[in-house]
């Protein structure tokens, strides 16, 4: 597929994605956060929280959203009903940079630019794990390849061209920055999105590290792809 120049505006509108789960405790640190970044606009978009997070959420805004179906549902839901020419999707563990969109409009205006991420830090002072987040990185570079916890964004026009998540995948910001690199350049922009370590505390760092090398590695060969998705949703599930 042929890639496309975008045509660059003066400012480009922001619109911020949120997907949250059973996050009662820090809802209402994200969307302080959110707001004091001043986005275009932003959506807060609840995939089926059982601990109060949904009514936590409206208490503080009324950018709120519902979606079934798990993760990729809430993406597309949240960009779908976005009306800025640019969506960055955060998770809802991340801390975003003060200059992230500032360097995301600036990025893009390069026309050959269709979106990107950012440079991933992990909130730890463990000497492997900061070994991790480098190889993260190293990866997201190399290969142009973002992922969730990278803060990805994208031209809205590059999004409905994808039609978004696809819920069909192992791995569906893998699958995402892949497709992306279709439609342009997909850049790793400087500045750290910083991201809780809870997964890895959680479930364990050498669990953690071997099951997210497995299912990259398993997203590339295709092999027993059921069987892959019932555990990736099982580590996403245990790991959150």
């Amino acid at each position: 597929m042929q890639k496309v120049n975008y045509a660059s505006k003066n400012r480009d509108r922001i619109s911020i994605i949120v997907p949250v789960l059973n996050e009662a405790e820090r809802i209402s640190s994200i969307i302080q956060q959110v707001i004091s970044l001043n986005p275009f606009e932003y959506w807060i978009v609840d995939g089926g929280s059982d601990d109060g997070t949904l009514g936590l959420a409206r208490k503080h805004t009324d950018r709120v959203l519902q979606a079934s179906g798990g993760l990729p549902a809430q993406l597309n839901l949240g960009g779908e009903r976005s009306e800025g020419d640019v969506l960055f999707f955060v998770h809802a563990d991340s801390r975003i940079h003060e200059k992230a969109l500032q360097s995301i409009s600036l990025s893009l205006n390069d026309p050959r630019v269709a979106g990107g991420g950012f440079h991933l830090q992990i909130d730890s002072g463990r000497r492997v794990i900061k070994i991790i987040s480098y190889l993260a990185n190293l990866r997201a570079r190399l290969l142009g390849t973002p992922l969730g916890d990278q803060g990805i964004f994208v031209r809205k026009e590059v999004f409905l061209r994808l039609k978004g998540f696809r819920s069909s995948v192992l791995l569906e910001d893998l699958d995402f920055s892949l497709r992306m690199k279709k439609h342009g350049r997909v850049v790793l922009l400087s500045e750290p999105i910083i991201t809780s370590p809870r997964k890895w505390e959680r479930y364990g760092l050498l669990r953690t590290t071997l099951s997210h090398l497995r299912f990259v590695i398993g997203h590339f060969i295709h092999t027993d792809p059921e069987g892959l998705k019932k555990r990736y949703a099982s580590f996403k599930n245990r790991a959150r």
